[in-house]
This record gives structure tokens, C-alpha cells and sequence, in this order.
């Protein structure tokens, strides 16, 4: 039997590096980084709001140190030695750019930085298409950080699970943890429940009316002001908003989904239970064939 492959993530996933940049950066640059709770904020040029040159040059003077000293993630090196004591095969997928110090020496460092952090793995791959080699693999299961590739690899059917940062918190359908340890339950219940793709078995309709608060409204009727005011995010679940239309098609996007639900269940609902004519996910919004 072919062992399950992981492909698992070094930068914001086994390192502190994304914490250690806010520091280092605020020193180097002189400024208090800005966050705008997208995936912005994944830049050091748009957090810092510098050039592209002076970011360069951060880069130049920090990074190697940066991929040596980096702090470990708490509880990672354990997790991943269970899972591979399970039966797991470990791929390490890293997309870290050689442009700064070439790639013999970006090579040697994140070697020498997984052996003194004492991090088991099955082979560490390069690779800037990394769900491209998912793809090729037949890797069904990603740990990850960036927003841009846990959408790509959701969208390809990848179960795809991630760290809690700052530029990923926003992230409403994506699930994202907050130690290893909670990392390590998650893909444990995906190894004991494989599927082909990246969804649970879809609640009925009914069954997510009676469990979840849940609108496509942007307003809702107030009596005592006896006029229509926005809904407020707090009072419900899940929150899809119709962003528009196309040929025998309406488009909706996803504002809130706090209890994870599946693409097919949020599609449910966008077409109040119906789904005669099938769905699809585009650039992360729902569309409802109407026709």
C-alpha cells in the first residue's frame, strides 16, 4: 500500500519568521508596520510601505541569518515524528528563492536548520509551483501559510490546512490553527475520513438552517426604527453576499463562514436549497447556475 504524502511548509509553518520579520523589519526600516487584514499584508513592501529596492535590501543584509537563527515552532518537530512514526511520508515544500545567496548555499542552511531543530522528513523539495507538485505527486493533504496558496490548493481539491499569521487571519474558509498540536489532530481526522477531495460529507440544507445562523442579505428590517439596517457580522454563522450576475448565472461571495462549511454547503445555501442546475467556485466566490 502507497504511504500518504504530506507536502509541508517551512517558512511560517515550522519557523517563526513571519513574527521575526515584524521586529527585524520595524528596526531596519525604521517604521511600525501597517496592517490591512489582506493579503497585503503578506508583503513587506505594502506592510512597511517601502520600495521594492529597500525591501532588497533587507533582505541582502538579513535573510541568511534569518534561515539560521530562526525559532522553531512549538510542538512541529514532535508532531511530524508521530505522524511518520504512523505511516506518513513527510515532504518538505519550500518555495524560498535563491536570488540572495544563490542555491548551494539556500540548500546547505535550511538542511543545517532542520537537523539542529531536530525536524524528521521524507525529502525536502524546492519548488516555486508547489501545488503544480502536489498535483504531479498525488498529494491529497498541504500545510501552509501563504493566502494565495491556500486558495490555489483548495481549489484544486487539496485539503489544505494552515498556522494562524496576521495575513492570514481574515481567511474565512480556510482552516487555521493555532499550535502543531492542533495542526496534528487535524490531518490525523482527514488520514482516518480520505476523500478525493477536499470537502466533508455536505450538511442536507435543512440540517445547516437548524445548526448555523446563516444570511444572503445585506440588511435586515429593524421594527423599532421601522426601516431596513446592515446586519451585523456577530449575529450570524455564515454570511454570502450576491456580488453578480452572469449568463444563466449569479455570483456570490463568501463574507463569513465561522464554522468551515464545505463549498457544496455554501452553495446550498446561496440558491436556498436548490442547486437544480449544479455550482462552481471561481477565484474563491460561488457561482449558481441558474440555468
Amino acid at each position: 500500500m502507497l504511504r500518504e504524502k504530506i507536502a509541508v511548509d517551512i517558512d511560517g509553518i515550522l519557523n517563526m519568521i513571519p513574527s521575526e520579520l515584524l521586529r527585524e523589519g520595524e528596526i531596519y526600516f525604521g517604521k511600525t508596520p501597517i496592517f490591512t487584514g489582506s493579503v497585503q499584508d503578506y508583503c513587506m513592501c505594502k506592510l512597511f510601505g517601502v520600495t521594492a529596492e529597500d525591501e532588497a535590501g533587507f533582505w541582502e543584509k538579513h535573510l541568511e541569518r534569518l534561515l539560521r537563527d530562526s525559532k522553531v515552532q512549538t510542538y512541529a518537530a514532535d508532531e511530524i515524528r508521530s505522524l511518520r512514526e504512523e505511516g506518513v511520508e513527510i515532504i518538505l515544500l519550500a518555495n524560498r528563492k535563491p536570488e540572495f545567496l544563490g542555491q548551494p548555499k539556500l540548500q546547505r542552511l535550511t538542511v543545517e536548520w532542520l537537523a539542529k531543530n531536530k525536524i524528521p522528513y521524507d525529502e525536502l523539495v524546492f519548488r516555486q509551483d508547489k501545488v503544480a507538485f502536489c498535483k504531479e505527486q498525488g498529494i491529497r493533504i498541504a500545510v501552509e501559510d501563504s493566502p494565495t496558496l491556500l486558495t490555489e490548493y483548495r481549489k484544486e481539491g487539496i485539503r489544505t490546512v494552515g498556522l494562524l499569521w496576521y495575513y492570514n487571519k481574515y481567511m474565512q474558509d480556510i482552516r487555521l490553527m493555532q499550535t502543531w498540536a492542533d495542526l496534528g489532530c487535524i490531518i490525523r481526522e482527514w488520514l482516518a475520513s480520505p476523500s478525493d477531495g477536499i470537502c466533508e460529507v455536505p450538511l442536507s440544507y435543512r440540517e445547516i438552517l437548524k445548526k448555523y445562523r446563516v444570511t444572503t442579505a445585506k440588511t435586515v428590517w429593524n421594527p423599532q426604527m421601522q426601516k431596513s439596517v446592515p446586519i451585523q457580522e456577530k449575529d450570524y454563522d455564515v454570511i454570502l453576499w450576491r456580488v453578480g450576475r452572469g449568463y444563466a448565472c449569479e455570483i456570490y461571495e463568501v463574507v463569513k463562514n465561522a464554522p468551515g462549511l464545505d463549498e457544496k454547503s455554501l452553495a446550498l445555501i446561496c440558491d436556498d436549497g436548490n442547486l437544480c442546475f449544479g455550482y462552481d467556485v471561481r477565484n474563491g466566490k460561488i457561482v449558481v447556475y441558474t440555468d
